[in-house]
């Protein structure tokens, strides 16, 4: 009976990965992204043989777990290692130290997936989403270029 809960949780968790991997293989999505795709893609097609497959899906949805852990475990050590004394992540209007959460889920994973999203949902017009996810793209591309960051700096 347990075996068949885990596989309707599974199910459960498919519906919404599959339907943002649907609405993310268009978009530019960065390596952490896909990283977290295939995690949770990997624990829910673990969750869903369960019943059939035995011992085997719980290798899966245990593998799936581990690759959400370790994407999720890089890009924090990844941003502690980027703090410097110069730059530091606020909130607005508050002037708030941003937490740690933040730093999970790259911002142009949230903010181009949301805005596809956001059109799909009836947001913006297709003149207003017209060319967003390009330009989007563009300026986060040219925020990594190490000479960008050093230029906003001095």
């Amino acid at each position: 009976m347990f075996r068949y809960v885990l596989f309707l949780l599974g199910v459960i968790l498919a519906l919404p990965i599959l339907a943002i991997i649907s609405l993310a293989l268009g978009l530019p999505v960065t390596i952490s992204g896909i990283g977290y795709l295939l995690g949770c893609t990997l624990a829910a097609a673990g969750l869903i043989l369960l019943p059939w497959a035995g011992r085997n899906s719980i290798l899966i949805t245990i593998i799936g777990i581990i690759v959400l852990a370790l994407v999720a475990s890089v890009r924090l050590i990844l941003a502690w290692q980027a703090t410097t004394s110069n730059i530091s992540m606020v909130a607005l209007p508050q002037n708030k130290e941003t937490s740690w959460v933040n730093y999970l889920v790259d911002e142009q994973d949230s903010l181009i997936v949301g805005e596809a999203l956001f059109h799909l949902i009836g947001g913006d017009s297709s003149n207003e989403h017209k060319g967003i996810t390009s330009a989007l793209h563009a300026d986060y591309s040219e925020t990594r270029q190490p000479s960008a960051s050093s230029h906003l700096l001095s």
